[in-house]
C-alpha cells in the first residue's frame, strides 16, 4: 500500500517537474566586459550603446578568479546602471574574487550612474584618473567600495555605500576598510553620500585639497567615520563630517566619528557628533586646531587630546550628556603642562550641560569657570546650548552654494555629452 501511494505522489509530481522547467531561467555569468576605445562592447549583450550612453538592458554576473567586472577604454561617455545590478558571483574569497566592478583607469569624463556594485574587492576604482562621476549608486559588500587612487577633479555624489570590509586590508588601517578612500589624490569632491559601515567610512591618505560636504556617516557603533593618515592636508571637509576644514557632518552611532594622527592649522566646526562608542573626535599629535560650533552628544568620550595635542582652541561647542566629555592627556601629565589646550576664545567658551554654575547678570555667561581639568579651565562657559547652524568661522549659507557647484558641475558635463551625442548621431 506504501509503495502503491509513494508511487502516485511521483506520477502526480512529474508533470509539474516538465510544465516548470521551461520556466525557469538560468542566468549566464559573464567574464570580463570591455567597453573599448573605439566605443564597442565585447564580452555582453546586456549593456546597449546609443552614441556615448551605455545603458543596461538587465543584470550582470561576473564569475572569475580575479578579474574585473567592466573595463572602461573609452573617455567621455555615460554608464546607465538603469537601477539593475552588476554581481561578482564567483568564489567571494577575497583571495580569489573579482577585483574591481568598474575599472576606471587613465580615464576622464566618465559617468557611472544608476547601478548596484556588489561583492568585488574595489566595487568601483579610480586609478591616474579626472572629471569622473560616481553618481547615485548603490554600493556593498566589498573589501573598498570607491577606491580613488592618485586621481583628481572627481565627483562622488549621492551614492549609498553599505557593509564595506572584511579587513582585507587590516595591517594597513588598524583592521578596517574603507567605504570611499583617497590616497595621494586632490581636489575631489565627495557630496551628498549615505555611508553606513562597521569600519571606515572615508579614508584619506596623502591626499589634499578635497571637499567632503553634506555626507551621512552612521554606524553601530564600531566603524570610524573620518580618518585622516600621513600629512592629509587642505581638505575641506563641510556639510558632513575634516588641515583642513571639518564642517557640517553628522557623525552617528560611529565607534570614532574622526581620527586623525598627525596635522596643524585646520578648523573643525558645525558638525554633529552623537552616539559615538569610543570618541566624538580623536586626535593624536594635531596643533592648533580651531575646534568651533560643534555638537558632542552622547558620546563615550567627547574629545580625546593625546599628549602631542596642544594649543588647540576649543570653544563655542556644545558637550551634552557625554559619559567623559574631555580626556586631555597634556593636562593630566605633570611634564606635559605647556602649552595647554585652550578652552574659550577669550570671551565665550563652551555649554557644558553638567555645568551647574550662576549667571547673576543674565548675559548668557557662567559667573565661574568651567574645569576641564584642576589646571584647565572654560573661564566664560555657556549657560545655553549653541545653534551649531551658524558658526561665524563657517556659515550655513556656505553649505549651499557649494552643494549647486558641485551639481553644476554635473549639468554642464551632462549637456556637453548630449551635444557630442547629437554630433555622433548626425555624423
Amino acid at each position: 500500500m506504501k509503495k502503491s501511494v509513494s508511487v502516485l505522489i511521483l506520477l502526480l509530481f512529474l508533470p509539474v517537474v516538465f510544465v516548470s522547467l521551461p520556466q525557469i531561467r538560468i542566468v549566464k555569468a559573464e567574464s570580463t566586459i570591455y567597453i573599448r576605445a573605439d566605443g564597442t562592447v565585447e564580452g555582453t549583450d546586456k549593456i546597449q550603446r546609443n552614441g556615448n550612453v551605455y545603458t543596461f538592458l538587465g543584470n550582470i554576473s561576473i564569475d572569475g578568479s580575479k578579474v574585473d567586472g567592466i573595463i572602461v577604454e573609452k573617455d567621455n561617455i555615460v554608464i546607465d546602471g538603469a537601477g539593475y545590478t552588476l554581481q561578482e558571483t564567483g568564489n567571494l574569497s577575497y583571495v580569489s574574487r573579482g577585483i574591481n566592478g568598474i575599472n576606471l583607469t587613465a580615464r576622464n569624463g566618465v559617468t557611472v550612474k544608476n547601478m548596484r556594485i556588489m561583492d568585488f574587492v574595489f566595487n568601483i576604482q579610480l586609478d591616474n584618473s579626472s572629471n569622473n562621476t560616481i553618481l547615485g549608486n548603490y554600493i556593498c559588500t566589498s573589501e573598498i567600495g570607491i577606491n580613488i587612487f592618485e586621481s583628481h577633479s572627481n565627483s562622488i555624489i549621492q551614492n549609498e555605500l553599505a557593509s564595506i570590509g572584511e579587513d582585507m586590508f587590516s595591517s594597513m588601517f588598524n583592521g578596517s576598510s574603507p567605504s570611499i578612500q583617497l590616497v595621494n589624490s586632490s581636489s575631489n569632491t565627495i557630496l551628498g553620500n549615505y555611508v553606513y559601515t562597521t569600519e571606515i567610512g572615508i579614508n584619506l591618505l596623502e591626499s589634499h585639497s578635497n571637499s567632503i560636504i553634506q555626507n551621512n556617516l552612521v554606524s553601530n557603533g564600531e566603524g570610524i567615520g573620518i580618518t585622516f593618515y600621513r600629512f592629509s592636508f587642505n581638505d575641506t571637509i563641510s556639510g558632513n563630517s575634516f588641515n583642513n576644514t571639518i564642517s557640517g557632518n553628522n557623525m552617528i552611532e560611529q565607534g570614532i566619528g574622526i581620527k586623525s594622527l598627525t596635522g596643524s592649522k585646520s578648523i573643525i566646526s558645525g558638525n554633529n557628533i552623537t552616539n559615538c562608542k569610543i570618541y566624538g573626535i580623536f586626535l593624536e599629535s594635531y596643533q592648533q586646531i580651531n575646534i568651533i560650533g560643534n555638537n558632542f552628544e552622547n558620546n563615550a568620550i567627547g574629545i580625546f587630546l593625546g599628549q602631542e595635542a596642544s594649543n588647540n582652541t576649543i570653544y563655542h561647542n556644545n558637550f551634552i550628556n557625554n559619559q567623559k566629555d574631555v580626556a586631555d592627556v597634556r593636562s593630566v601629565t605633570p611634564w606635559l603642562h605647556s602649552p595647554k589646550n585652550i578652552w574659550d576664545n577669550g570671551s565665550r567658551g563652551n555649554y557644558w550641560s553638567d555645568y551647574n554654575g550662576t549667571d547673576n547678570d543674565g548675559d548668557g555667561i557662567g559667573d565661574s569657570p568651567h574645569f576641564v581639568y584642576e589646571n584647565n579651565q572654560d573661564n566664560y562657559p555657556l549657560m545655553n546650548p549653541v545653534d551649531i547652524s551658524t558658526i561665524p568661522e563657517f556659515p550655513s549659507w556656505i553649505i549651499l552654494p557649494l552643494f549647486l557647484m558641485a551639481t553644476f558641475v554635473v549639468v554642464i558635463a551632462k549637456k556637453r555629452l548630449s551635444k557630442r551625442n547629437a554630433i555622433h548621431k548626425v555624423n
